[in-house]
């Protein structure tokens, strides 16, 4: 109203509008108020349409994608090169987002051409112990039992993780890395912040493994990071899974412009897999346990891993490691102590030639 009023007058002749994709309508009623007080007035936006996923906070797919409706005409310039990831994680991630006919088409380029296997992403299935059906008092106690399979699971995970970066490229002639280790960077994310690890088990996980560099967070508050390896939890069926039930239903109550089934979730899991610069582990249980009676059972598909895994297998490369029933732990003090083992050799070579 300062604005429309004449209270405020605009001093700007130029406007730069970072992360147009988030903008809501009360800031583009802002943004047509100083134009019309202004029309002289420049702007310069910069969005990416394949990351709206603040719709909660009042962003819509369609104030970028039709921005002509809000500001009037406009020039596209596309931003087709990747300095993150590599072009076979760039391929996947862009063909699952593009799915959705609603988003802009586009090809990405990264300057990256060597690729990973599975072009970068790995399923990784765990099962509880025994795979003995569970019986849960209530969802507290299936949570608690949950959170620690989860712990175990990551930490295997981590040791494999160590093995395939660090340890198997450390050879007898590498005395430089033994003695300044290389560090890899891993983003620890969830849909939810309650599905994370905690704070003390992080710290864990980091002395266990300081050649790892961690760090966790929601997908959301992910935005704008990246990590040279991904390990995206819970991706399995339900309110707290990806895509989040909890959230598709909200779809309904959309505006008709976006009708495409998980649209924002199908979002929220391409900003999951592009944080990544190497490698995207994609964490889920087998035959996840549920709290529901027999009705609510007979509905429920036999699969309870997320729709967007069975895709990713369904029509891309990807590869599927799973882990052992009961994780083994004593696996990663193993792989400690090999490294142990070859920085002592290392130092009892190095000794040597001193002495001669």
């Amino acid at each position: 109203h300062y604005v429309q009023e004449g209270k405020f007058q605009i001093p700007w002749t130029d406007i730069l509008i970072d992360e147009l994709q988030d903008i809501s309508v009360a800031r583009f009623k802002l943004i047509q108020a100083m134009r019309q007080q202004r029309p002289s007035l420049r702007l310069f936006c910069v969005g990416d349409d394949w990351q709206t996923i603040f719709e909660f906070a009042g962003s819509q797919l369609a104030y970028i994608r039709h921005i002509e409706n809000y500001i009037g005409d406009t020039t596209k310039i596309s931003l087709d090169v990747s300095f993150r990831f590599h072009q076979g994680l760039s391929d996947l991630s862009s063909a699952f987002i593009q799915k959705n006919p609603s988003q802009y088409k586009k090809t990405l380029q990264a300057l990256e051409v060597k690729q990973e296997e599975g072009n970068g992403v790995t399923l990784v299935p765990y099962q509880r112990e025994q795979r003995q059906e569970y019986q849960f008092q209530n969802q507290q106690s299936q949570y608690r039992y949950q959170q620690k399979l989860q712990y175990q699971c990551i930490e295997q995970l981590l040791s494999r993780i160590e093995q395939k970066y660090i340890l198997s490229k450390l050879t007898p002639s590498s005395t430089e890395t033994v003695f300044h280790p290389t560090k890899i960077t891993c983003l620890i994310l969830a849909r939810f912040n309650h599905l994370l690890p905690s704070e003390s088990q992080l710290a864990i996980y980091q002395q266990k493994f300081p050649s790892i560099h961690l760090r966790m967070s929601s997908i959301h508050s992910a935005k704008g990071q990246e990590a040279d390896i991904v390990i995206l939890l819970g991706l399995n069926k339900g309110e707290f899974g990806v895509p989040s039930e909890k959230a598709s239903r909200l779809e309904k109550y959309k505006p008709t412009f976006e009708q495409f089934p998980f649209a924002q979730e199908r979002r929220v899991f391409y900003v999951a897999l592009t944080r990544a610069k190497k490698h995207v582990y994609l964490m889920y249980e087998q035959d996840y346990p549920t709290l529901c009676n027999d009705k609510q059972r007979q509905s429920i598909s036999e699969t309870s891993h997320s729709v967007f895994l069975e895709e990713l297998i369904r029509e891309f490369t990807v590869s599927i490691e799973p882990l052992v029933d009961n994780p083994d732990v004593p696996q990663q003090s193993q792989s400690q102590s090999q490294f142990l083992s070859f920085i002592l050799r290392k130092l009892r070579a190095s000794f040597n030639r001193i002495a001669e």
